[in-house]
């Protein structure tokens, strides 16, 4: 894991690396209302927004134990990204629309936030592996391991691990939690694959830098 000390936060802002694409993938940087190809270990900080094709996908990591992963026909901002006193971050990304899987492990060790924010619903974890989709008028959370709270007005809901939570825009509240289907577990053993291939380039990347 990487440890963050009071120094960086006055040198550097924290940084997403697009560790690996597949596809076509855009950038939109905060600086800019161009949309340009993006390129791997380019750099993703506060208020960019990541786009990926139909065919498409990419994996960014801030750190060995934080990742996440964009599904084909997705689109999300990193709203805020900075750090949180000596020993943490702040990560809130909003899915505009598509899927996004969230790897976030360790949180309870630092004082780290991280949040997915979806149609005005927002998942908040401390160390957790979910996917939250943006489908027509639902958000979907599946909670591979740990705990999300789901939450959206006054209203919350608990998603706990193996389990799919769905809040519904139209009606204005939660459906009924449900176990996770055989796709969706599936969908996450392929993904485990990936991970590992992405956290080898991240620690080769970090090797490089040291």
């Amino acid at each position: 894991a990487v440890t963050l000390l009071a120094g960086d936060a006055a040198s550097e802002p924290p940084a997403y690396v697009l560790e690996k694409i597949k596809g076509t993938v855009f950038l939109k940087t905060m600086d800019s209302a161009v949309t340009e190809d993006a390129q791997e270990e380019e750099t993703v900080v506060g208020g960019d927004e990541i786009i990926t094709r139909a065919d498409s996908e990419a994996s960014l990591t801030l750190n060995e134990d934080t990742m996440f992963h964009l599904g084909p026909g997705s689109d999300v901002k990193v709203s805020q990204l900075v750090w949180k006193g000596p020993n943490g971050f702040i990560s809130r990304l909003e899915l505009l629309e598509g899927k996004i899987l969230s790897e976030v492990e360790k949180l309870s060790q630092s004082d780290s936030t991280f949040e997915v924010q979806s149609g005005g619903v927002v998942c908040g974890v401390r160390g957790t592996a979910f996917e939250v989709q943006k489908q027509g008028d639902a958000v979907n959370t599946s909670t591979f391991h740990g705990l999300v709270e789901m939450k959206s007005g006054g209203l919350s809901r608990p998603v706990r691990a193996n389990e799919h939570g769905t809040f519904s825009l139209r009606r204005g509240n939660f459906l009924p939690n449900r176990a996770l289907g055989p796709a969706e577990r599936n969908h996450y053993r392929k993904w485990l694959g990936q991970r590992m291939l992405v956290r080898k380039k991240y620690q080769q990347r970090q090797a490089l830098l040291g």
